[in-house]
């Protein structure tokens, strides 16, 4: 997934010189191909684009491009547009709880954030410091509409962070902060992490079900941990048109 680079053409020719074989691969392959188009047509998106991209095109031989151009340095995977992930100034939340199926009800409306409606999150719990989950949403690209899905893992770390990382994107992984949880809500600030970089990603609220079937205490709760955070209460986040979709 690319990110900045001085002098784009240099860009490509390293590209060219060092992984051609992937490329060419690629090419011969419909999805990967697919997916070398979708990137091309995000122009100066700094994020948001490129991440759809790689939901809705998912593809080995487009891992293999990826890892190819950051090993072989074509690019720097930083995204100067996009503020750095600030650090943590709450008590941090663990992983207890966090099983079954939860789905994303609010989010920070930053233009790099995937805010896509109906992301789901189904979590398995492996130990007390790893969580499996599989991760769907519904996506449309040009006209074409898709569920996309990806699985990946949870991890509990020292610092009291979590590192996300998706089977469908590599060279990257997301740091969530769990500022809040309760029975049926979670609040945590994202970053985005890739090579050096960590880019400020915004912040979601999961839960198992609709906000509006919380009782007050949880709500209550949740609106102040949200408040505490980001300035506003829950409300003041963008929240999910389609609530329609969740618990389906």
């Amino acid at each position: 997934e690319p990110g900045s680079t001085d002098n784009p053409n240099d860009s490509q020719e390293c590209l060219t010189n060092s992984c051609m074989d992937q490329i060419v691969d690629c090419m011969e392959d419909e999805e990967c191909s697919a997916w070398m188009d979708c990137i091309r047509g995000c122009e100066s998106d700094d994020m948001k684009c490129q991440t759809i991209c790689v939901m809705f095109h998912q593809s080995d031989l487009a891992d293999d491009i990826t890892v190819c151009m950051t090993e072989s340095e074509c690019i720097d995977l930083d995204y100067p547009n996009i503020p750095d992930c600030p650090p943590a100034q709450d008590d941090l939340s663990d992983l207890s709880g966090l099983d079954g199926t939860w789905w994303m009800t609010a989010y920070t409306s930053e233009p790099h954030i995937f805010d896509v409606e109906c992301q789901r999150f189904d979590f398995t719990k492996r130990s007390s410091s790893l969580v499996e989950v599989s991760f769907t949403t519904p996506l449309t690209v040009n006209g074409q509409e898709r569920m996309c899905a990806t699985e990946g893992t949870f991890e509990l770390l020292e610092d009291g962070s979590v590192k996300v990382a998706y089977n469908s994107f590599v060279e990257y992984y997301e740091l969530w902060r769990i500022i809040h949880k309760s029975e049926n809500t979670l609040f945590a600030h994202l970053c985005f992490t890739a090579g050096p970089h960590m880019k400020d990603y915004g912040s979601l609220v999961l839960s198992r079900v609709p906000l509006a079937e919380l009782d007050y205490a949880e709500y209550e709760a949740l609106d102040e941990a949200v408040a505490k955070t980001t300035g506003v209460g829950v409300e003041g986040l963008l929240a999910n048109a389609n609530e329609s979709c969740t618990n389906q």
